[in-house]
């Protein structure tokens, strides 16, 4: 809950600002302070394709705030105190038939009366379009917890498929690059209403 102001210029600049509770969808806050949080982009259409890059960033002190991540050992899920700041930065390049995306994220939990966590990630996308019903991707994804989060790099490969303008199937083929975690085939069907 909160508000929040966005627009675009000409030139292909947008920007939203907000001002939230920061505690999810409730209405109630755990304290009298509010979590802060911007996004500055730009976007590009040109011959044949699109272009957009973004940064984005947020910051918030709490107390007692379900943040419900695992962080330092134990469950968050009944509260949070402390400070917290995450950011990231995404592009996302599409020239038919190809795709180009990629994403850096990254946060910092500074808990009260514990060690201070900085997890952070990435990710990087390629994509084919050899009809306009179907998509194969190959993705790299890469997550470092800091030693409150389990690490995690994947190497996920899709299938994308449109039956109809409202419908979507997904395939991914889930391969972990380390040791000591299991492959997933994960199968997932959208109906746009």
């Amino acid at each position: 809950m909160g508000i929040a102001v966005r627009g675009e210029f000409e030139n292909g600049l947008g920007y939203a600002v907000s001002a939230l509770n920061g505690n999810g969808l409730g209405i109630t806050n755990d304290d009298d302070r509010l979590m802060a949080a911007g996004r500055l982009s730009y976007s590009d259409t040109f011959e044949g394709g699109t272009l957009l890059a973004a940064v984005n960033a947020y910051h918030s002190h709490d107390t007692d705030a379900p943040i419900g991540v695992p962080i330092t050992g134990s469950f968050i899920g009944q509260g949070y105190s402390g400070e917290r700041v995450a950011y990231g930065a995404d592009m996302r390049l599409t020239f038919r038939p190809w795709l180009l995306s990629a994403e850096i994220v990254g946060a910092r939990f500074d808990p009260r009366g514990s060690t201070r966590v900085e997890p952070n990630g990435y990710n990087v996308t390629a994509g084919y379009k050899p009809t306009e019903k179907t998509q194969a991707l190959l993705r790299w994804d890469s997550f470092s917890g800091d030693g409150a989060v389990s690490v995690s790099d994947l190497i996920i490969l899709g299938f994308n498929y449109w039956p109809t303008t409202p419908t979507e199937v997904q395939v991914n083929a889930v391969v972990p690059a380390q040791e000591g975690s299991d492959f997933q085939l994960l199968v997932n069907i959208q109906v746009s209403l």
